[in-house]
């Protein structure tokens, strides 16, 4: 034994009689052994040791050291792991986070025939997809800028000034012209009707001609954008055929029948005040809700029926074209069958319709006489309608209308008088229709500071400018 080794004896000797606990003297292989065993007297694993918790339910002593998941959430200190034991998948996590996606929707290379798409898809209201059906040759204009501009630059549209969405959010009216010079170097939005300058350059398919359909288009809507817009999950209370012409948007869709089941908390305007990028699973009930993920890429075409709750996300130069129409599902069939022969539609491996109608062909439904058509159709021999008659009827137009509203437009606005029934045609005034917006407006629509803490989205279109039409659908 040399003169180093007898000193390292010697040393540990004295420090043993001195009674020091924590060795100074081992190998390499004794270091191990002895960081394992630090390593294994944590707190954590102490309290397992002893027959208390494990270190698997750190996550809950977090919560019990905090209180609640709110606080932990709040004081940031809890890690990813922690965060997961404590709160369900995809919390603060964007909307379809909380499971995967593993439902498929159905799919065509082509538009299918009017009474094809009627009976598989508007009756049983079921989504659908439909690939490569908008030619970029017939769709040449709308990725024309300086065309567009010289078509309609003079055009007044509505602009929404945030891409991320938030109902009633900043909007203004402007020049076409101004919003093509603008919308590549800003966060502007065009999000509103086609103007009739260009109107027929779009096409109608004959998918949608069937039967009163035409007679109930509501809406022919363009949204146009550099990119990067985010909507609101929402409802629309119109059947919707959205077709994409230039980008690529992202959707998640969900069963209208899950509407309840997560806690819509907009009803007036079928909205959710959810941040779609950070859900708060602790409010929103998404455990369990399954959904669609459907990629458009320009050309393609999405049927959404009315109520399927959605949320779209956009990318690149977008332009995008809505036909939204009201349920017409009690078309008559031989117009659907007229309608197949004019357009040359057959069943096959692959269905064939020509075209179409241009967009200028159609006479948009008026809203306000539509829901007065409606009630007149339950209207007594007077014209009278009752006021069970009414709240039974008027949720058919509207199904994300509750019974408490309807019954408070009917006592407030459309019979105020108290004479027990209203009548269609004198009582839909603009006057009234006002009225009806505002007591909606009183009734449902949240304070914005605390239903929608962290959002910062675009508005709907509607620029909190009061008018005589029902509530619009949501952003696309």
């Amino acid at each position: 034994m040399g003169t180093r080794e007898v000193m390292k004896v010697y040393i540990c000797l004295v420090i043993f009689l001195l009674a020091v606990t924590t060795p100074l003297c081992y190998t390499e292989e004794e270091a191990d052994t002895s960081a394992a065993r630090d390593q294994a007297t944590t707190p954590a694993a102490a309290m397992g040791a002893s027959g208390g918790s494990s270190a698997d339910d750190a996550p809950t002593q977090r919560m019990e050291q905090h209180g609640n998941r709110e606080q932990c959430d709040a004081d940031g200190t809890c890690n990813a792991e922690e965060r997961a034991g404590l709160f369900p998948r995809g919390h603060l996590q964007p909307l379809g986070s909380h499971q995967d996606s593993e439902l498929e929707l159905d799919e065509y290379q082509s538009f299918l025939p009017p009474e094809m798409f009627r009976d598989n898809h508007i009756i049983p209201s079921n989504p659908a997809v439909f690939r490569q059906v908008i030619s970029t040759e017939s769709t040449e204009l709308f990725r024309n800028d300086l065309r567009m501009s010289e078509l309609c630059g003079s055009k007044e549209v509505t602009v929404e000034e945030m891409k991320k969405e938030r109902r009633g959010g900043p909007a203004t009216a402007t020049l076409v012209r101004d919003f093509l010079e603008q919308y590549n170097k800003s966060e502007v939005y065009w999000a509103d009707e086609m103007p009739v300058e260009l109107r027929p350059f779009w096409t109608i398919p004959a998918m949608l001609l069937c039967g009163e359909i035409p007679e109930r288009i509501s809406q022919i809507r363009i949204w146009f954008s550099a990119g990067g817009t985010s909507s609101v999950l929402h409802v629309d209370s119109n059947e919707n055929l959205h077709c994409l012409v230039d980008g690529v948007k992202q959707l998640v869709l969900i069963h209208k029948d899950d509407r309840d089941r997560i806690g819509m908390d907009r009803i007036i305007d079928g909205s959710f005040s959810m941040d779609v990028d950070r859900v708060d699973m602790t409010r929103f009930k998404m455990e369990n809700i399954g959904w669609w993920n459907v990629t458009l890429q320009a050309g393609d075409c999405i049927f959404i029926p009315e109520m399927w709750l959605h949320q779209v996300r956009s990318y690149h130069r977008n332009f995008a074209v809505t036909v939204w129409w009201k349920d017409a599902v009690d078309a008559d069939r031989s117009k659907c069958d007229a309608v197949a022969s004019e357009y040359d539609c057959h069943e096959g491996n692959q269905y064939n319709c020509a075209s179409g109608i241009p967009a200028s062909d159609i006479k948009l439904m008026d809203e306000a006489n539509f829901i007065t058509q409606v009630l007149e159709r339950v209207a007594d021999s007077d014209g009278r309608v009752s006021r069970d008659t009414f709240t039974a009827t008027l949720p058919e137009v509207f199904p994300h209308f509750s019974h408490d509203l309807v019954e408070e437009m009917y006592t407030s606005v459309f019979d105020s008088q108290e004479r027990g029934y209203m009548i269609p045609k004198e009582d839909f005034t603009t006057e009234n229709m006002n009225a009806a917006a505002r007591l909606m407006d009183k009734l449902y629509s949240p304070n914005e500071e605390e239903a929608m803490p962290e959002q910062q989205q675009h508005g709907d279109g509607n620029n909190g400018v009061e008018n005589a039409e029902m509530p619009a659908d949501g952003a696309e």
